[in-house]
């Protein structure tokens, strides 16, 4: 299978797993709840998340720096 039909397979399969979630979270919080959260993110989102480079040794098996 080429890298490419494994990156596409992969994307449908993430694809898929967000719907899921979306369906469950607007379930879960009703239109009402949704909105509010959304509103509430937007006054005050939280911290951007800390990144790094990864090269292709770590991606290959060398520990993630610390």
């Amino acid at each position: 299978m080429s890298e490419k039909m494994i990156w596409a397979r992969q994307l449908g399969e993430l694809s898929e797993a967000l719907s899921y979630v979306s369906a469950v979270v607007l379930e879960e919080l009703g239109e009402d709840g949704l909105q509010e959260t959304v509103r509430r993110y937007k006054e005050d989102p939280p911290a951007p998340l800390e990144t790094f480079e990864v090269t292709e040794e770590q991606i290959n098996g060398e520990p993630a720096p610390t």
